[in-house]
């Protein structure tokens, strides 16, 4: 069975009857007007089916049906370019359109059974067509009297006689037999099928019914199987879907976003008035449901509500943190975006406030769980309202959701977050930077921090990427609570690295967020502290031809960092990535001095994805050096065929 293949076939109307053979029908007037045979090569649900390229097998023309080349490369396009070949034959006198569709359908589709039925759906602008001198119909393909599910042709006949059929045909042999009617699955259990997709997705399908319901064949796996085309809504939306009793193969929206408004903190509460912003990509039902996200609440809260869809709370309201949850996530989605973060396809990320009593947040949290493929988890941050002591108002700062969407930037490639391995202190150091970056600002969290609090490093900073911090000296371990092993404070070392390149080192700021995005694209799923200094250097050699290498050396050397990034040179090829989710070696002889007045965040409450833990890769560094020294040696002891043979090539 061939892929299923969307084609293109212009023929001119032909005056022929129906017992014309094709060879005096197309392939002489082919052969005498120099035109040719074309095809468009698309995929279409991966199903096997067949290109309507007009008459099929007729000679000659056999073994240039699915020739993609140039036109100019065909012996009957000699003036033309293009990847798509035409196929035409002269029009002599007018031709019945119904007609001719039914002959192409038995030329064709290489089985006795299918047809194409007139669809009894109006012609769109057909009051168009006719001003323009066209004539359009749509035809619905058929086999034993059954649609297939999704698939319809087009014909188009032109003012200068051209007609250009576009669509699908299945591909099946003779004697394939139609199932019975009594093989049809239930439409209320294809129902459930397509609801399950919808809920997995984070869509709400309550109050979900059956609009109409149209039997239809679905291609798969060579076969057909009877399936649904179902018109239904859910959650008051509307959607179309196929399904049959264990698959939904398609389910589409038959609505589209818009946006809303809200009155919010641009940043955080520090301002003196609100403002009024646009929520983009709004599902359109009411709710704080979008196209990427969608803010939920605990039992018991009232979730926003706004059917003009303009959410303006007043900040004594608690409904007031849920529209800036949204919008301060889109400040964010959009800023990753503008540097080269793209949103994964088909990924819904659910945003919970006010889980002040959930064990794993608590009040004074955020936590971040990853989208988890295999379980169907949906990706989540959660918030926590502060206690009003340790911390306070987390779900209007907009930095407390930047740095926990940048976990799920991070996460893309670096797939380890395990505590006491140098993968977490990575995590938290980058997500912090993506926040400071798109603010221009090194404090994190400065509207949070209530007077006296033990948790913020800064009166107003929670955490800051302007701290004078060094790795590995006796201050830093001290500081760094040697006890939680690599956390949030640990990653301030990281993040205040790379601020220096911002301010002392004078690399702008739309240089260093790229180039920084880029090094998280070269992760493995466990990099350790070398990878990420390593692939500093590869992103700026790819960017911008290695125009910041010293000051990023320099930067590394300034933090005590220069030992992992040795073998780096600004002449010399950047080593392979060898660095690892090491942990630490010496977590048996903590230092004595230890700060317990300020515990590291992470240490019992922040979580920021649950993920298993990986070893350390190892290599034989010596082994690999001196491969190609004894590939050489080999060469000069037994001489290449070059060396052997001058005129080898």
């Amino acid at each position: 069975m061939h892929p299923l293949v969307c084609v293109v076939a212009q023929l001119k109307l032909g005056g022929a009857s129906t017992d014309d053979p094709p060879v005096q029908e197309v392939v002489m007037p082919l052969l005498r007007y120099h035109c040719v045979i074309g095809i468009f090569l698309l995929g279409f649900n991966g199903s096997p089916s067949k290109a309507l390229s007009g008459f099929p097998a007729l000679p000659g023309l056999e073994t240039i049906k699915n020739d993609r080349r140039l036109w100019q490369l065909h012996p009957f396009g000699r003036h033309d370019v293009g990847v798509t070949l035409i196929e035409r034959s002269r029009r002599r006198s007018a031709i019945d359109l119904d007609t001719a569709m039914a002959r192409l359908a038995r030329g064709i589709a290489g089985f006795n059974e299918l047809s194409l039925v007139p669809s009894a759906i109006p012609e769109p602008l057909e009051g168009y067509a006719r001003k323009t001198g066209t004539f359009s119909r749509t035809y619905e393909p058929r086999y034993a009297g059954i649609a297939f599910c999704g698939m319809t042709v087009r014909a188009h006949v032109l003012n200068n006689g051209d007609l250009s059929v576009f669509g699908v045909l299945p591909e099946l042999s003779d004697g394939f037999p139609a199932p019975s009617q009594t093989d049809w699955p239930s439409a209320t259990t294809a129902l459930e099928r397509l609801l399950d997709q919808l809920a997995s997705r984070g869509d709400r399908i309550e109050d979900a019914r059956i609009v109409a319901a149209k039997p239809c064949w679905q291609t798969a796996e060579g076969t057909l199987k009877p399936a649904w085309r179902l018109r239904f809504s859910a959650g008051d939306l509307p959607y179309s879907g196929t399904a049959d009793d264990d698959v939904a193969y398609r389910v589409e929206e038959r609505y589209f976003s818009i946006s809303g408004s809200a009155k919010v903190y641009q940043q955080n509460s520090s301002e003196a008035k609100l403002s009024t912003v646009e929520l983009l990509d709004l599902k359109g039902d009411g709710t704080l449901n979008g196209q990427r996200w969608r803010i939920s609440v605990p039992a018991g809260i009232e979730p926003a509500f706004s059917t003009n869809h303009q959410f303006d709370y007043e900040p004594s309201e608690l409904k007031f943190v849920q529209p800036n949850l949204y919008y301060h996530l889109q400040l964010q989605q959009a800023y990753m975006a503008s540097i080269g973060y793209e949103w994964p396809q088909g990924r819904t990320l659910q945003i919970t406030p006010h889980m002040n009593h959930d064990p794993a947040v608590g009040f004074n949290n955020a936590f971040f769980q990853p989208t988890d493929a295999e379980t169907g988890d949906l990706g989540q941050i959660k918030l926590g309202d502060g206690d009003g002591v340790e911390l306070k108002e987390l779900g209007v700062d907009a930095d407390v959701v930047a740095h926990e969407f940048g976990h799920q930037v991070v996460y893309t490639t670096l797939k380890t977050a395990a505590r006491c391995y140098e993968t977490l202190a990575l995590h938290e150091g980058l997500a912090d930077f993506f926040a400071f970056a798109r603010t221009q600002d090194a404090c994190l969290g400065e509207s949070i921090c209530p007077e006296g609090t033990g948790l913020c490093i800064k009166p107003q900073c929670l955490r800051s990427g302007e701290l004078d911090i060094k790795y590995g000296d006796a201050s830093w371990l001290a500081w760094s609570n040697f006890d939680t092993c690599y956390a949030h404070k640990n990653g301030q070392l990281f993040s205040s690295m790379l601020w220096d390149l911002r301010t002392q080192d004078s690399v702008p700021h739309e240089d260093l967020a790229r180039l920084v995005f880029k090094a998280v694209t070269y992760f493995r799923e466990d990099s350790g502290f070398r990878d990420f200094l390593l692939t500093l250097f590869m992103a700026d050699a790819e960017l911008y031809q290695g125009r910041y290498h010293q000051r990023i050396k320099a930067g590394i050397e300034q933090r005590g960092l220069g030992k992992f990034v040795q073998d780096v040179t600004a002449n010399d090829a950047i080593p392979a990535l060898a660095g690892g989710g090491t942990k630490r070696k010496d977590n048996s002889n903590p230092p004595t001095v230890i700060d317990n007045s300020k515990k590291d965040q992470a240490s019992k409450k922040a979580t920021c994805g649950t993920v298993t833990t990986h070893a350390a890769a190892t290599c034989n560094l010596w082994s690999i050096l001196l491969i190609p020294g004894l590939l050489v040696l080999y060469r000069r002891c037994n001489g290449s065929p070059q060396e052997k043979d001058p005129s080898a090539k």
